[in-house]
């Protein structure tokens, strides 16, 4: 009898605790802005969040949280066509309200622009593999990601409105992206070698007719990155990009490059230039670490059939305290040199492991710091 009292009240006592739990699930499921939507836009704007703590958002594309405050962009639309206006609020209630009588067109912007040209990537990154099996170039094909593209847009909108102008969503042109990694002596690397200031319209011509591209599009512009302007102002990153229009109107963006430049650039790109590492001073050492690695590369290139080190290399070696007659210890045919000259400089200059641009803990593949020896051949100088 005792037992079935105590058993009654613990069912009893389960089941209003029960039930407690069932109204105060009900009553953030019912409010709105929740704690649960308030949660998932946290999640929403922190890309290395999973996927599934997002998938029931009903946020817009174009919206994301950074520090104490929510940037958005809020699509107009206008004589002009639409217009994509930046703004900043503090309160999450405030988000909500720009958007709650927008239509899911509006709304999901980004997300329509990646259904738009997902058939025209496919078109022309299949040209392009096509292109390259013809010519042996090295085919890299890219579509930018909806979270890439988010921020993409909202960061092109935060800068149009510092400079006071208006952002149109037709100033984007990147959503296709194409590198292309010639040989040395392939004719879409010619160009390197024209005097400079380089002709636009004989730059267009040239890479027309080299690419073939007439049969999918035309080129717009071409554009040389890691010119003598560049150069001034400590930029050696070389490559030409050019802006490829297809005949349904999408904007593809075309990068090429050496591989020995493209090698350098897969790890610049996440270790350097995307930094998250708190401690300015390292990042100032880690960003001349890595110009010493381009500008090496670049002169190494420049040079070409030559047997001695270049000026450029003598003078590159001086600038970061790196003894010319210490070279000859990295003056043997195995592929070691690289890796011994990094560990010199990566040493004066303070850099970790990790974030090294060759060896064992580098973030860099093997293979390609296994091609980076066989392009820069150093067999043509030891």
């Amino acid at each position: 009898m005792v037992r079935h009292r105590k058993w009654s009240l613990l069912m009893t006592r389960f089941f209003k605790d029960l039930l407690f739990i069932s109204i105060v699930f009900m009553g953030f499921v019912v409010s709105r802005p929740s704690a649960a939507d308030v949660l998932a836009c946290l999640y929403f704007y922190d890309s290395k969040a999973p996927t599934s703590l997002i998938t029931h958002s009903y946020l817009s594309d174009l919206v994301r949280y950074r520090g104490n405050m929510f940037e958005l962009v809020v699509p107009k639309q206008t004589m002009r066509g639409t217009v994509l206006e930046y703004r900043t609020v503090t309160r999450w209630e405030d988000v909500v309200g720009l958007y709650r009588n927008m239509g899911k067109n509006e709304r999901l912007i980004a997300q329509s622009f990646v259904d738009r040209y997902m058939k025209d990537y496919e078109r022309v990154s299949d040209y392009f593999k096509s292109y390259g099996s013809l010519h042996k170039v090295l085919v890299e094909a890219r579509f930018k990601d909806i979270q890439s593209l988010r921020n993409k847009i909202i960061d092109r909108a935060k800068e149009h409105s510092e400079m006071q102008k208006v952002f149109h969503l037709e100033l984007l042109d990147d959503f296709i992206g194409i590198r292309l990694l010639p040989s040395k002596t392939s004719e879409l690397l010619e160009p390197l070698r024209w005097p400079e200031p380089l002709d636009q319209q004989a730059l267009v011509e040239h890479f027309e007719k080299a690419l073939g591209v007439s049969k999918i599009g035309s080129i717009k512009q071409v554009e040389l990155r890691g010119g003598a302007e560049d150069q001034a102002k400590n930029r050696f990153y070389r490559a030409f990009h050019l802006t490829l229009t297809l005949g349904t109107g999408a904007p593809v963006e075309i990068q090429i490059m050496s591989k020995s430049i493209a090698t350098w650039h897969h790890w610049d790109h996440p270790v350097v230039y995307k930094s998250q590492n708190p401690d300015g001073q390292y990042v100032a050492s880690l960003k001349r670490y890595s110009r010493f690695w381009v500008r090496f590369i670049r002169a190494f290139e420049e040079q070409m059939h030559s047997r001695h080190f270049s000026q450029d290399i003598v003078n590159l070696f001086a600038e970061y305290g790196i003894d010319i007659g210490y070279s000859g210890h990295f003056k043997n045919k195995s592929w070691n040199w690289l890796i011994d000259l990094d560990a010199v400089v990566a040493e004066k200059n303070g850099i970790n492991g990790v974030d090294r641009f060759l060896g064992a803990q580098s973030g860099t593949p093997l293979s390609e710091q296994m091609r980076l020896f066989v392009e820069l051949a150093p067999g043509r100088l030891f």
